[in-house]
């Protein structure tokens, strides 16, 4: 099986950031009394479930449930004090590495005389190493009749000249 650049960067990120979570939740498991799995959190202003989740590596879901909270988590106000559960690390020997492939539209196209991964790229609005790591490709020459493909998910936006509009004025 070949992987991609792409491949092996997602891949490469996942298993960092679950030894991360891993170490993270040795430390925090050494620190706490394992008869209480919960421990106190002030909320602050502009705080949302989401934030506070993400910041202390829980789901949203165990604190609405710790809490007893609106399935939104739209009744949580500033000074209130939550339990939030401490996070559960993945055993290292349960982490499975996977790559999911994001639903991208795609153009199959065939390669003319004098096209480059460079030309294409610039025709499409896609990085040139979008092209390449979609493909496999290594460098800027491409063969004449080969199918590439090209991913449009990456588009980058391209730049449009503001275009003058009228000004006003009044006396």
């Amino acid at each position: 099986m070949n992987i991609t650049k792409r491949q092996y960067v997602t891949i490469s990120l996942f298993l960092l950031i679950a030894i991360g979570i891993l170490y993270l939740g040795r430390l925090d498991s050494s620190f706490h009394d394992r008869r209480n799995p919960y421990f106190e959190y002030v909320v602050q202003q502009e705080d949302t479930c989401l934030n506070i989740a993400y910041t202390l590596g829980v789901s949203i879901v165990s604190i609405v449930e710790a809490n007893d909270l609106i399935f939104d988590c739209s009744d949580i106000y500033p000074g209130q004090k939550l339990s939030i559960p401490y996070p559960t690390p993945t055993p290292f020997g349960f982490v499975e590495a996977t790559y999911v492939v994001i639903d991208c539209e795609k153009v199959f196209y065939t390669v003319q005389e004098g096209d480059s991964v460079s030309s294409i790229a610039s025709d499409y609005y896609i990085p040139k190493q979008a092209i390449r790591d979609f493909n496999g490709i290594e460098g800027d020459i491409l063969t004449p009749d080969a199918e590439i493909v090209i991913p449009l998910c990456v588009r980058t936006p391209r730049y449009i000249d503001p275009t003058p509009t009228a000004t006003l004025v009044v006396p």
